[in-house]
């Protein structure tokens, strides 16, 4: 019988599921980017880490919507992931030059990013999504098309994964509130 609870995530209430093919709310994977943002500030880009997470995720997303096998397929691999940084930092780049012309909002500060800063959020968010989806998804081989196995998958229990990344985000809003109370707004967003 096909369970729901806070961890998983079904794109249409008739598509059903066995117990080992959790679906995770793509914010989860957000909270190592917190924590990776509150330590290094003016290093990574917490919107570009996140950015990658939900366009890897755009995959699993539509796979689950059209009823396709596997869930986590070419953008669930490391190279995919890294077709994933490069969109995010060409984006990136692109709509910095052309913000003005558009009026597009300057929400975050997001036009303050330095390329580096983008950079490094992007990879460290696709890497991470890889990392932390191996160890729970039968279905994803993120050594493709070098190796169809997945070393990762089980290495640490359902409930500490989320734990952790929860932890993580909870870790790094508190680094982050602290560092915005003690050196004022310079290292906000």
């Amino acid at each position: 019988m096909f369970k729901t609870t806070l961890l998983q995530f079904s794109c249409k209430p008739f598509i059903r599921y066995s117990e080992s093919e959790h679906m995770p709310i793509t914010p989860f994977h957000f909270g190592p980017g917190a924590l990776l943002h509150a330590v290094a500030p003016k290093h990574v880009s917490f919107i570009s880490f996140c950015m990658a997470n939900v366009l890897i995720d755009c995959e699993s997303l539509y796979n689950l919507v059209n009823q396709q096998q596997p869930v986590h397929a070419f953008f669930h691999t490391y190279i995919g992931a890294t077709l994933v940084i490069a969109a995010v930092v060409l984006l990136f780049l692109g709509l910095r030059g052309f913000a003005s012309r558009l009026w597009l909002p300057d929400l975050l500060r997001w036009r303050e990013l330095s390329s580096k800063q983008v950079v490094m959020g992007a990879a460290l968010g696709a890497y991470s999504h890889i990392v932390l989806d191996s160890v729970m998804h039968h279905d994803i081989q993120p050594l493709s098309p070098f190796a169809l196995s997945n070393a990762l998958l089980g290495a640490v229990p359902l409930s500490t994964l989320h734990l952790a990344c929860l932890a993580a985000g909870v870790l790094g809003v508190g680094l982050a509130t602290v560092r915005w109370f003690v050196a004022g707004d310079e290292n906000a967003p």
